[in-house]
């Protein structure tokens, strides 16, 4: 998930479960062990922002993401969002 650096605000792991929730409809709020940005510099203006790492609790709530993720790219306030189960897939692209 790529969104513009700070606007998580001071708690990342409760701002993705609360995006998570509302941006996939999941039946609960997801709960997270963590979320944080990968360890790459700020971007400059214009780049595309970090993503976000996230580890899932319960391996039930994390295939649920991953099942309603897979219907496509999500859109949220016309950013894109892309969701996957392997940071390689990401961070090497």
């Amino acid at each position: 998930m790529r969104r513009k650096a700070g606007t998580e605000g001071p708690r990342p792991t409760e701002f993705v479960a609360d995006f998570l929730h509302n941006l996939l409809h999941l039946d609960v709020k997801p709960i997270l062990d963590r979320a944080h940005r990968t360890l790459r510099p700020r971007p400059g203006d214009g780049a595309p922002p970090r993503p976000f790492v996230v580890r899932v609790n319960q391996f039930q709530t994390r295939n649920e993401i991953l099942r309603k993720a897979h219907r496509g790219c999500q859109q949220d306030n016309s950013w894109s969002i892309f969701i996957s189960w392997d940071i390689l897939l990401i961070t090497s692209s």
